[in-house]
């Protein structure tokens, strides 16, 4: 039995803990487990990482590194199924399952892949109901062990203590995330996880040192930055109200991004770059500025 399972998210989305949970309940099972995250920039709403591999026989767990060859993927941002950098199933194996944090429905998600099992469910609408704020990791990690089809409740809820509790959480609050855990584990069914096949293997390239002046990398189009969105990372949408508004520019001084300007009189928000940080709503004098949750966001 071997699991390789990549857990893919954004910054603050928790794909760190998730995998920790379910290599702690894989391991209170009594397999043999490894789990280890990849930071990118490491600033949040930046793609994230975590890889957890499950196995009955410690001789299948000698090689460390990245997972190209998952046989369960799990997905906390349904935006990033089209983003070519997060590129998250990739590498999927050929009936292996994949879960997809989602409002939607199967149907209405862009997925190319027709070789695989897709699982969703809204796991953030969950963890709103029953924390009260967006904590993805103890929902993905349950779910996670779940689809492994090999670990029990119990296990599960004694990782999400410990790990959780390893992070100051604790009292009411970690009992909202056990509850939040259960009524994921109950979400969903063990899916069928085929075993991962063999990884290529990748020719070392060894580099010859170059004096400083020849090696420094440099940036060639300028600019860059504008190209690359960042709407799609936020969970709320701020709208603005502008009969109530009073055009007082608060919210274009504190936002933090950027994204609001004053335009003939008027307020507009840049929605392809702005990340849902809220700031601009709780700085609004006359709380001309509500939200709703983006999936909702018409």
């Amino acid at each position: 039995m071997l699991i390789y399972a990549r857990f893919h998210g954004r910054g603050g989305h928790g794909v760190k803990t998730a995998s920790r949970i379910l290599g702690t309940s894989a391991h209170l099972e009594g397999f043999h487990v490894q789990d280890f995250p990849i930071y990118g920039a490491e600033r949040r709403g930046a793609p994230v990482t975590a890889f957890t591999k499950i196995s009955d026989d410690p001789l299948k767990l000698l090689d460390r590194g990245y997972i190209f060859n998952p046989n369960l993927v799990l997905v906390s941002d349904e935006s990033l199924l089209s983003d070519p950098i997060a590129n998250p199933l990739s590498g999927i194996q050929t009936g292996g399952t994949a879960f997809i944090n989602t409002t939607k429905n199967i149907d209405h998600l862009q997925i190319k892949h027709d070789n695989i099992n897709i699982v969703v469910g809204d796991v953030t609408g969950l963890s709103l109901r029953y924390v009260g704020r967006v904590v993805l990791s103890t929902g993905i990690g349950a779910i996670a062990t779940k689809l492994t089809g090999m670990i029990r409740w119990n296990s599960l809820e004694e990782a999400v203590k410990e790990e959780l509790q390893e992070i100051g959480i604790k009292g009411e609050l970690l009992e909202k995330n056990i509850l939040l855990a259960k009524t994921c584990f109950e979400l969903v069914y063990p899916a069928p996880l085929p075993p991962p096949s063999q990884q290529k293997k990748y020719k070392i390239v060894e580099l010859n040192w170059t004096h400083p002046p020849y090696n420094i990398p440099e940036i060639w189009n300028i600019g860059n930055t504008k190209i690359r969105k960042t709407g799609s990372w936020r969970v709320f949408k701020p709208l603005i109200n502008l009969e109530k508004c009073t055009r007082c520019s608060l919210c274009v001084i504190y936002c933090p991004e950027g994204v609001i300007e004053m335009v003939d009189n008027s307020l507009v928000v840049d929605y392809d770059n702005c990340k849902g940080c809220l700031i601009c709503f709780n700085e609004c004098p006359v709380k001309a500025i509500s939200y709703v949750r983006e999936a909702e966001a018409v």
